[in-house]
């Protein structure tokens, strides 16, 4: 389907993004970290903000003094709840010397936490846009190998239904099931086809189907329904 490489598409550029994202805002701390003068300073007050859902954040303001003996004083970007400082405890400050007012608290989450969640937003959604591209591949891989090497069964026909468990864009595939009776075990084997986003009931014109089974793992098979007419999307 269109929408399905679509949303790969979508995930994987914004995961990529991310994760570009991220390098660039650890290299950028890293470089400020290098030429930065190291001191410590106050935190002298918790300034607190609210969102709209009603949580409240708070962010150390620290005073400090430079080299020459100049207090600053600045707003930490970092926020969190509950706060991770409180007034009067003492926090290690880089700063740029050429311009004091470009300052940071020297501890790691304050430094790092940007980029970690850049990182790992982005290996999610990248993953995530991974696994729709790769996945169909591994399954076409499967079937051309139980194609070639599988033991061909001939299955009856039982079903056609919807596949609830799977849903794109508000839509829901269908699914051929169909069962053999293996004389060798006297039991029924029974198997379900690929997804399907039309309804293919209608094109059913024989009662059975091959299926391929892997002669090793009797679990691992493909229902072969080239037969029936291709979809284009």
């Amino acid at each position: 389907m269109k929408a399905t490489k679509f949303i790969s598409h979508i995930f994987t550029f914004v995961g990529l993004a991310s994760i570009v994202a991220g390098f660039v805002w650890y290299q950028v701390t890293q470089g400020f970290l290098n030429e930065a003068m190291i001191t410590e300073g106050e935190v002298i007050e918790l300034q607190g903000s609210r969102s709209s859902k009603g949580n409240s954040t708070y962010r150390p303001v620290v005073r400090f003094k430079d080299s020459a003996g100049t207090e600053h004083q600045f707003t930490s970007s970092f926020s969190s709840s509950p706060p991770s400082f409180s007034p009067g405890e003492w926090v290690q400050v880089a700063y740029d010397e050429a311009d004091p007012t470009k300052a940071q608290i020297k501890e790691f989450l304050p430094l790092w936490l940007g980029p970690i969640i850049f990182w790992f937003i982005g290996s999610i959604f990248f993953s995530i846009g991974l696994g729709f591209i790769i996945v169909p591949r591994l399954k076409e891989r499967k079937r051309n190998n139980l194609r070639r090497v599988g033991r061909p069964i001939p299955a009856r026909i039982t079903d056609v239904s919807i596949n609830q468990s799977y849903r794109v864009n508000g839509r829901h595939p269908f699914v051929i099931y169909a069962q053999w009776f293996d004389p060798k075990t006297a039991s029924v084997r029974l198997f379900r086809s690929d997804n399907f986003w039309y309804d293919p009931k209608p094109y059913l014109n024989q009662e059975e189907v091959t299926v391929f089974i892997d002669k090793n793992i009797n679990s691992r098979y493909w229902m072969d329904t080239s037969f029936l007419p291709k979809q284009i999307d």
